[in-house]
């Protein structure tokens, strides 16, 4: 049984596993094994000394503020604000395409995520409650969104006393699919924006990373994105930027500011001596 175990991230069809899948599985039945060694149903658990594969961190893409200007500019016009609610506020596509007038207190500049679009067995688009229960948060908005969704709502002839309808809605008014707003919306707009490759939920790690560049708190962060643990927010969705590369490095040499040495301007490096460094 021990031996089976040297192919522990494939099945039978020797179609290699996630990573994470391996891992989360052989955690199971290591513990069902210690379990039964225990209890003394086995002798001893066959699950040990197995290597398992490791965990390689996905590179996401980094959609930054002129990349999400083309993108607003590119796609469909009744759509430009919904891309803009994705980059500033990192809700998910299910929740900005499901948000309902009555969501929206424009006066008061914040937004409710009440319910997000599903699939159901079939495909079909479904109408439930937020990701998680920590996914259903009064978001405010900043003033410039608040001013574009004010227009795109004068725009489609709707205004706030419009409570029940769609914010964003599929052309006959009823909600979208994500797989026609996919096909028909956005890949025709990442095309014209160069920006293939680019996923709606791209804006959520977009929104993300400006949260943690802007220095706002990891609780604060994790409570607008809607996450029940706040190692969600880093782990996952905040990615490392040249940006916030520089400004650690500069930060560190200003911790140290008084006690480094200070160096003449020198217009040719090859003027300085490495000789007493490596002596």
């Amino acid at each position: 049984m021990v031996n089976s175990w040297s192919s522990v991230n494939q099945r039978r069809t020797g179609k290699p596993l996630a990573p994470a899948t391996v891992n989360l599985t052989y955690g199971t039945l290591r513990a069902a094994f210690a379990y039964a060694a225990t209890s003394g149903l086995v002798i001893q658990s066959p699950c040990h000394d197995v290597k398992l594969p490791r965990k390689v961190r996905k590179v996401c893409t980094i959609v930054g503020p002129e990349d999400v200007q083309a993108l607003a500019k590119a796609i469909d016009v009744r759509y430009s604000a919904m891309v803009w609610v994705g980059a500033l506020l990192g809700l998910r596509w299910g929740e900005v395409a499901a948000l309902r007038v009555e969501d929206l207190d424009l006066v008061g500049g914040q937004l409710e995520v009440r319910r997000t679009i599903t699939r159901d067995e079939h495909g079909r688009p479904l109408i439930g409650p937020p990701k998680s229960e920590a996914g259903n948060p009064t978001l405010s908005m900043p003033v410039v969104l608040g001013k574009l969704l004010a227009g795109h709502l004068a725009t489609s002839g709707r205004d706030e006393a419009d409570d029940d309808a769609l914010v964003f809605p599929a052309p006959d008014g009823s909600h979208w699919s994500y797989a026609n707003f996919r096909r028909r919306i956005w890949l025709p707009a990442v095309r014209t924006a160069g920006l293939g490759g680019v996923g709606f939920h791209d804006l959520r790690r977009t929104a993300t990373t400006q949260l943690v560049l802007s220095n706002v708190d990891i609780k604060t962060a994790g409570t607008r994105l809607g996450h029940s643990d706040v190692r969600l927010t880093l782990e996952v969705y905040a990615q490392a930027t040249t940006e916030a590369d520089c400004a650690a490095a500069e930060g560190v040499a200003t911790r140290f500011a008084k006690f480094l040495p200070v160096m003449s301007p020198i217009e040719d490096l090859d003027e300085i001596s490495m000789e007493p460094l490596l002596a």
